[in-house]
């Protein structure tokens, strides 16, 4: 499962989705099917939700947290986010 942090006033947050719409990628803003892939996507923005930036301690925007099986993997570092949503 990945969880994708935004926010409502980051560009690159903005254009993150924007690209992830234009794609076709999301099917809506919580599923992500792709052909190769069909893991769920939730995409979640510090307006309506804050309370899931400070359970898993997530301070810079955008940020994709990945949760296999026994770990949590964190990533915030812009094209490493475009490269693993293939983009």
């Amino acid at each position: 499962m990945a969880i994708l942090f935004t926010s409502l006033w980051d560009e690159n947050s903005l254009d993150l989705i924007e690209k992830l719409k234009r794609d076709n990628a999301m099917a809506n803003l919580y599923g992500l099917e792709t052909g190769r892939d069909t893991r769920p996507l939730y995409v979640v923005n510090s307006f309506l939700m804050p309370h899931a930036f400070v359970i898993f301690n997530t301070f810079k925007i955008p940020a994709l947290v990945k949760l296999i099986r026994d770990s949590v993997k964190c990533e915030d570092y812009l094209p490493m986010i475009y490269e693993e949503l293939g983009l």
